[in-house]
């Protein structure tokens, strides 16, 4: 297995290095990939030779406190053949029937969306990538996904991040959620609050008491009721 997982650039068929192991061109993207072991998109030809279009960002290989995570490293472009492609592949998962196994997989994909930094199996499936493009995007299909991750989880932790990104999409630049994710003080902050540390419950706590109404408050009231009963499960 190549260092990086086996479905890295390396091993796919729209890679090529022409005699440069560490260094060579996405066909499909167009893009110079520098270290093809370490580096992924939901393209790969392993997996989903079939899909045609660019589909999601290209991830690249982290090391962190909790070990590798995949984050965005390059988005896709944005074309009216790719909207309409990623539009047709969230249908299945609004259209799904109403079962405890399609509830837990639309509950898995929708804290992978909200959470883009965070390592999750879904992270390079192509309906995970063609919701959380939307929702980047500001297309109203990615609207829609919200709005029913919200309603049909109004008091999970899901549901609650859905609802307080539904409130600030008019807000805010769209491009705010994946501005700061190669940042290295943004990702120092990230796995700090990933670690669990004493110390970053107060940070959160912060957020929630200097601002409550506003979107990082809600997140941050959300993600401290989501430990409080991981905590209780536990003990």
């Amino acid at each position: 297995m190549p260092n990086g997982g086996p479905d890295n650039c390396g091993s796919c068929d729209h890679f090529s290095n022409k005699g440069r192991p560490m260094l060579g061109i996405c066909s499909l993207r167009g893009e110079e990939i520098q270290a093809p072991f370490w580096t992924y998109c939901t393209n790969n030809s392993v997996y989903h030779h079939d899909e045609s279009l660019p589909i999601g960002p290209i991830y690249q290989a982290k090391d962190g406190s909790t070990g590798y995570r995949r984050i965005p490293w390059k988005n896709a472009p944005d074309t009216p053949e790719i909207r309409q492609r990623l539009r047709e592949l969230v249908q299945p998962w609004k259209n799904a029937p109403d079962t405890p196994e399609i509830r837990q997989r639309l509950r898995e994909i929708g804290l992978a969306v909200l959470n883009p930094n965070l390592l999750h199996p879904w992270v390079m499936h192509p309906g995970y990538n063609a919701i959380t493009e939307l929702v980047r995007l500001r297309d109203p299909e990615g609207r829609n996904i919200l709005q029913i991750l919200s309603d049909e989880f109004p008091e999970e932790y899901v549901g609650k991040m859905a609802a307080a990104e539904l409130e600030r999409w008019d807000q805010t630049d769209p491009n705010f959620p994946h501005l700061g994710l190669m940042h290295l003080e943004y990702n120092a902050i990230i796995e700090f609050l990933r670690s669990r540390d004493p110390e970053s419950r107060n940070i959160l706590q912060m957020l929630v008491d200097r601002v409550p109404e506003e979107y990082v408050g809600k997140i941050a009231a959300a993600e401290l009721e989501k430990r409080d009963q991981t905590e209780k499960s536990e003990s």
